[in-house]
């Protein structure tokens, strides 16, 4: 069972260097797809094309295209995709092929831990989500931000999943969100099989001045996309007990699949004072 990535790049010679490193001595399928860069990224991955599975160098139609013409190129029975500045950290592609051969029933799977590199270059963790639930997703707890019960974004770069559920979710990325098909992807996985979380950082995402995630684009996609969600599933928020908490319960990888149950705090409930600070969800 083998892991296949693609990376899309335009123009991220800065910080691509450092995203192949972290892929080079892994087991990994890596499919490079360029949309014309013309800052030495080019001239990177041509010395990286002895490691490269695929390498594409063609315009394209915004970043999402790119990614989807890289994995129809894609021959990995386990998918997921990096940011020309993000990095996988060491032992993630062996753990994860290593659950799903082990683990049939896990189709996808994320860290509940997102690793964080700041614009100043330095690694942090961002607060780790207490759970996944669909009925949380589609409460509002995974975006978008301005969620009463949003405890943190799925970190896209610490998600990996089947090449069977890609397929039966469409096999592509809807590029009619500009900004969120990530979120879109997400919503289409849940109809058709649970979110499993892993206690671990997988992944480090790069912050970095006006990325898509950060704008007010993505968020204004992210609530129409929920929208869509919601009404598909005739979807009726979680009530909240007397003391302000949603309850969920979630699939856990520890390291076997386990049940368990997680809460989520409000911001307009009596937690709202320390969700405000830390941002994250309060365990059961």
């Amino acid at each position: 069972m083998r892991l296949s990535l693609v990376i899309p790049t335009l123009n991220c010679a800065a910080t691509l260097y450092r995203t192949l490193a972290s892929l080079v001595e892994q087991d990994v399928e890596i499919v490079a797809v360029d949309g014309g860069s013309t800052d030495g990224s080019a001239e990177i991955l041509e010395r990286h094309r002895d490691r490269l599975a695929h390498l594409v160098r063609e315009p394209d139609r915004g970043h999402y295209d790119a990614i989807n013409k890289g994995f129809g190129l894609c021959s990995g029975e386990i998918m997921g995709w990096l940011g020309g500045d993000d990095m996988l950290l060491p032992g993630t592609a062996a753990l994860v092929t290593g659950i799903f051969a082990a683990r049939p029933e896990v189709r996808w799977l994320t860290a509940t831990v997102p690793g964080i590199l700041t614009p100043e270059g330095h690694v942090s963790l961002s607060p780790p989500r207490p759970g996944f639930a669909r009925a949380a997703f589609l409460d509002g707890a995974y975006g978008p931000g301005d969620s009463p019960c949003f405890v943190g974004a799925i970190q896209q770069a610490a998600t990996f999943w089947r090449r069977d559920l890609w397929d039966e979710a469409g096999g592509r990325l809807e590029t009619r969100w500009r900004h969120a098909a990530d979120f879109d992807l997400w919503a289409r996985f849940w109809r058709h099989a649970e979110l499993y979380g892993l206690d671990a950082v997988l992944a480090v995402f790069a912050q970095r001045p006006g990325q898509i995630s950060a704008a007010g684009a993505y968020r204004q996609e992210v609530t129409a996309i929920l929208a869509e969600a919601r009404a598909a599933a005739g979807h009726v928020e979680t009530p909240a007990g007397p003391d302000g908490l949603q309850r969920h319960e979630g699939w856990f990888l520890d390291p076997e699949p386990v049940r368990r149950p997680f809460a989520i705090a409000r911001e307009d409930g009596p937690f709202a004072a320390m969700k405000g600070f830390i941002r994250m969800g309060v365990v059961a």
